[in-house]
């Protein structure tokens, strides 16, 4: 499988340690490729113009600003890119508040990362 034919990531998450994670996971697998990282909103944003994301794994916090609040922004620059918020939040009114706001999906974190990959294979090359 060509990079081209991989489904494309881009990781937005604060914290260091778990950006640096999912970066490699993601790298590990064979129909994945991460294209970008960042932990603010602002480098977000110029990564999603700059790296055409098929989806974005987007943090509720980013670096003192909210994930959910840029995805207003998110969504207008790139209108056809998933966007999954990948939260240690797991209140059931801010799932539904991100959904609202344009998410196509939340996904409390846990220990185990497939919940989240197999999120990001829904409706890519269907």
């Amino acid at each position: 499988m060509t990079t081209a034919e991989r489904i494309r990531v881009l990781v937005a998450e604060d914290h260091e340690d778990l950006r640096a994670a999912l970066q490699l996971l993601i790298g590990c697998e064979a129909d994945l490729v991460c294209v970008g990282a960042t932990g603010s909103v602002g480098m977000l944003l110029q990564l999603a113009g700059e790296c055409a994301p098929d989806v974005v794994v987007l943090d509720v916090e980013l670096g003192g600003e909210s994930g959910l609040q840029a995805l207003p922004r998110l969504r207008a620059l790139r209108p056809s890119t998933r966007i999954v918020i990948y939260s240690g939040h797991s209140s059931d009114a801010m799932a539904r508040g991100a959904l609202a706001a344009g998410a196509s999906a939340y996904i409390v974190k846990t220990g185990d990362v497939a919940p989240l990959f197999a999120t990001l294979r829904q409706g890519i090359g269907d």
